[in-house]
């Protein structure tokens, strides 16, 4: 059962009222009904909701319990993507947001086989944002991962990053857990298909940038940014004061 998203905060009654594509959703696909319960989210919070009306255009349901969401994972993890051919895009946001990443950001590479103009660069930012949206409906985040629109290399590596993780097929080095210790914002960089290029991984080191490889293999970009995540989330990162 998917948890939704709600629009707005209970009223001082405890109600919420659903319309829209989820009411549609609720009430059709999932063939909820009156006394029927289903789970919810606000930021920070999950909720179960018992339904006490439903029809195509509006579900109206009042809340049984209301707790704090678990402890969210306590790396602050941006993925820096190189633009990836074909629809790959797509999956990498939807398991991403499983992992527990924070946010995405599409990344404009030297060897970046696929190039977009801001037109569709604006058309397929709706899609992807859809993806994380339906992907936080799947997985039971609180809030949707952040995917923002895609950028120049040069401009993400100058974000101030705390760590910044350089994936490279030519790093001596694994990328492990022991990588990451201590708080901040955290991000990963996964080149294109042809790999990110000397000069760019240079420019990438003088950010403050580690080198780094994920496996004796090379990797899909889809693969490459799924592994580092793991390796990053699940890193031993003291909590937030």
């Amino acid at each position: 059962m998917p948890r939704f998203a709600l629009p707005a905060d209970p009223d001082e009654a405890g109600l919420v009222t659903i319309a829209g594509s989820d009411a549609a959703h609720i009430s059709g696909a999932l063939r909820i009904r009156a006394g029927d319960r289903f789970a919810a989210s606000r930021p920070g919070r999950l909720l179960e909701l018992e339904v006490l009306r439903a029809g195509p255009a509006e579900v109206v349901a009042r809340v049984l319990y209301d707790v704090p969401e678990p402890a969210a994972p306590r790396v602050d993890l941006t993925l820096l993507v190189s633009l990836p051919k074909k629809r790959l895009m797509e999956p990498i946001i939807e398991k991403a947001s499983e992992v527990g990443a924070r946010a995405l950001q599409p990344v404009i590479a030297e060897r970046c086989i696929v190039r977009i103009d801001d037109e569709k660069a604006e058309t397929r930012l709706v899609r992807w944002r859809r993806t994380a949206q339906e992907s936080q409906k799947q997985c039971g985040r609180t809030e949707p991962l952040a995917v923002h629109p895609p950028v120049p290399l040069a401009e993400t590596v100058r974000q101030g990053w705390d760590r910044l993780y350089v994936l490279h097929e030519s790093a001596e080095e694994l990328l492990s857990p022991a990588d990451a210790p201590g708080e901040g914002r955290v991000a990963a960089l996964i080149g294109p298909e042809g790999g990110l290029s000397p000069g760019e991984v240079a420019l990438a080191a003088e950010a403050g940038g580690i080198v780094r490889r994920l496996a004796t293999n090379i990797l899909k970009v889809d693969t490459a940014a799924m592994v580092a995540a793991a390796i990053l989330i699940a890193s031993p990162w003291r909590p937030r004061r």
